[in-house]
């Protein structure tokens, strides 16, 4: 227990009032740094003076400089506990903020973007690592809660859409919507990291997927649609789920109906696809080649295919097709020696000309 009474307590706050250091008498705080500040008999000013030295303190000084502020004791805890709110809501309103507008979140860290909300804010902004950690949570249970709300009284489908990240892990994303017949955009509820893609994994993931919609009992009469692609895993897990969902259907993804019409037609056109991939490793990989290419042509370079979004091939060969004669002169005029790619556009040009 602190030797020092409450007369000296009182006596340091009064010589340090300057700094915002204040005291009820039992406890010695600094009201900007919203910290207590500890020391006995032995290490009174010293323990203050180290406190009124720190890079925190000054910094919530700087930001002080231009408020107003009149430290009242009966009020101290009163203005700590709403200072702490007031810093808790900023900060998930900025989480939230910069999730939903796509803003990295190191974003904060940048010098400018922190000192423009703390000059504006009078208040010292979080570390990336802060906002992840603590206040990652309450917005997901807080947007968790609005999609609930917005289907819990409709029948509703889901949209299922598996892809491959950047790690090259499968990754299974499912969306929901209300179809009570409001214009309401699918809303992402939870993405799963999938071992393997196949019909059990699909399955599983679409039954703990109801679990969270529906966090007591799963409705088995509201599930009534849903959207996928046609692969074989696919439709084998709906197939596996329709005794329990009696009312369910599926209906193939429009999307990927059209890209297997675009597929179909690049697989009759083998050789344009042929020719497509040369012309394109002969205009990536050299900037040599398209200045040839534009000083020859007086094109735009094509847009080349995306391998997932064969509706690019078709846009491609189109163009090709519309400027052949450009384009052959262009091929034919390249150096068969440069790279392996011209040889063979060459040879396809030359034999179906």
């Amino acid at each position: 227990m602190s030797k020092v009474s409450s007369a000296q307590f009182i006596a340091l706050a009064q010589e340090f009032k300057q700094d915002f250091i204040d005291t009820d008498g039992i406890v010695m705080r600094c009201t900007i740094c919203d910290s207590r500040i500890l020391f006995d008999e032995k290490h009174q000013r010293d323990r203050i003076k180290q406190h009124i030295s720190s890079s925190k303190h000054q910094m919530n000084k700087t930001l002080q400089a231009n408020k107003s502020w009149q430290p009242l004791l009966r009020n101290v805890f009163q203005q700590s506990s709403s200072k702490s709110q007031n810093m808790k809501e900023l900060n998930i309103d900025l989480y939230a903020a910069l999730t939903q507008a796509g803003i990295p979140l190191n974003k904060v860290n940048h010098p400018a973007i922190k000192g423009l909300l703390e000059k504006y804010t009078k208040m010292s902004m979080p570390d990336e690592s802060s906002l992840r950690e603590n206040y990652m949570e309450p917005v997901y249970q807080e947007t968790i809660q609005r999609i609930k709300e917005k289907v819990s009284d409709c029948d509703v489908g889901i949209i299922v859409d598996e892809t491959i990240d950047s790690m090259e892990q499968f990754v299974l994303n499912i969306l929901v919507f209300p179809l009570g017949g409001e214009n309401i955009k699918p809303m992402l509820l939870k993405m799963y990291e999938l071992q393997k893609a196949n019909a059990s994994t699909v399955m599983q993931s679409i039954m703990d997927y109801c679990h969270k919609l529906w966090s007591t009992v799963i409705d088995f009469e509201k599930l009534l649609l849903v959207v996928m692609n046609h692969a074989v895993y696919m439709v084998s897990a709906v197939n596996q789920l329709k005794p329990l969902f009696r009312k369910l259907k599926h209906v193939t993804c429009l999307v990927h109906a059209l890209l297997r019409v675009c597929e179909s037609i690049r697989n009759e056109y083998d050789i344009a696809y042929q020719f497509i991939l040369a012309l394109k490793k002969i205009l990536l990989k050299a900037l040599s080649h398209v200045v040839v290419y534009r000083e020859t042509t007086s094109l735009p370079l094509p847009d080349f295919l995306v391998i997932t979004c064969w509706g690019s091939w078709i846009e491609c060969a189109a163009m090709l097709c519309e400027n052949f004669d450009k384009i052959r002169e262009f091929v034919l005029s390249l150096d068969p020696a440069d790279t392996g790619a011209i040889p063979k556009a060459q040879q396809l040009i030359g034999e179906n000309t």
